[in-house]
């Protein structure tokens, strides 16, 4: 450290310290005071570092937490939806008016078990591991606007959740409920549905410009949500889902008496399907009647890919069908399912069968199967 020379004679100390790219100085006489200081200042600044406390703005959680959802707003709406109701309902009542800076691990520790132990509260364990993740998100998020060095939630673990059974219908319970609404005007749109475990926003938005009988198979690239038509899929990639014999018989039925640019329509042939009237009214309705077992339309899905994975067992094909991110989701709820297949494949496998080649055990290829018709 060099001195400068005043005008009056006196020598001067200016240390200089860097806190997130700012330099920070003061001027002092003595040498050891401005060494004192440095060291004290650079000691303060690596403890912060450290702990996580910021050197810079310090904001409200309420302010951050708004920020942050503002940067989800390339997400559906629904998980926009969600993620407020988190921040609004549990968060915000808590955490609103604390500064970043002065929320500890310890305090969402505390959080977290007092919603794991409210009996009224009656949060269920997933919703609080939802809770854990958007809190993990918030402060993730402070940590790369540089409000903080550290998250404080980094150490929550989620809690252990059993996991939940698949609900489905067995074949008698879909040959039931599709023999009662035979005569139904939507019986299509049920078949459809069982027979390509599609959602029922992808069917609803599907039109005919994504019906391609030439090729054999139809483009996922539209799907109605609560807040209308959206020209993108869950998944954010279209996908093509190749016609299994029932839905290209239901298809091409609907095709030759079809007025509207939408498959799938209300009872006027032309209005499109409404989403949410659609799942409360219409097939609520429709399954009551039925006396088979209560489920959602969204069980129609698993319903499909229950059979698929009985039927052929090839967890990779699947995943591609039901549109899943990735095959690790599928695996984690159907893999199961497929044990049954893959063991009676594994039996038809003999190296010492005469002319025997993988490619002779023609049943071993998933698209050599043909579902029949469920109906």
């Amino acid at each position: 450290m060099k001195p400068k020379k005043l005008k009056n004679g006196d020598l001067s100390y200016r240390p200089k310290v860097y806190i997130d790219g700012k330099a920070i100085t003061k001027v002092f006489r003595r040498k050891s005071d401005a060494i004192a200081w440095k060291q004290r200042v650079t000691a303060e600044r690596d403890r912060n570092k450290a702990l996580g406390v910021p050197n810079l703005e310090d904001i409200h959680f309420d302010k951050l937490a708004n920020r942050w959802i503002k940067s989800k707003s390339h997400l559906a709406s629904n998980t926009i939806r969600d993620y407020k109701g988190v921040v609004n309902k549990y968060l915000l009542p808590h955490f609103k008016n604390q500064k970043i800076s002065k929320i500890s691990y310890g305090q969402i520790q505390h959080f977290v078990s007092n919603l794991s132990e409210c009996e009224e509260t009656c949060i269920g364990k997933s919703r609080i591991n939802k809770i854990i993740k958007v809190i993990k998100m918030v402060f993730s998020f402070a940590v790369e606007l540089e409000h903080i060095y550290k998250s404080p939630a980094d150490k929550l673990n989620n809690i252990k959740v059993t996991a939940k059974e698949i609900v489905y219908w067995d074949e008698s319970e879909v040959a039931k409920f599709l023999s009662h609404n035979r005569n139904n005007y939507y019986y299509d749109l049920y078949l459809f549905a069982l027979s390509t475990g599609l959602r029922l926003g992808e069917i609803v938005g599907l039109k005919w410009d994504c019906v391609l009988f030439s090729e054999g198979r139809i483009v996922i690239k539209r799907i109605m949500t609560r807040d209308g038509m959206k020209d993108e899929t869950k998944g954010k990639k279209d996908r093509s889902v190749f016609f299994s014999p029932d839905a290209l018989s239901t298809l091409q039925s609907r095709k030759e008496k079809s007025l509207s640019e939408f498959v799938f329509t209300k009872e006027d042939n032309i209005s499109q399907v409404s989403y949410e009237h659609f799942t409360y009214r219409v097939f609520r309705k429709a399954v009551e009647e039925s006396g088979v077992k209560k489920i959602y339309f969204k069980h129609l899905r698993s319903t499909f890919a229950t059979s698929f994975c009985k039927r052929v067992g090839d967890i990779y094909v699947l995943s591609g069908i039901l549109g899943h991110s990735s095959v690790a989701i599928t695996q984690k709820h159907y893999a199961h399912l497929c044990d049954s297949s893959q063991r009676e494949a594994m039996q038809k496998l003999s190296i010492k069968q005469k002319d025997s080649t993988f490619l002779a055990h023609q049943n071993l290829l998933p698209f050599k199967r043909s579902f029949n018709s469920i109906g």
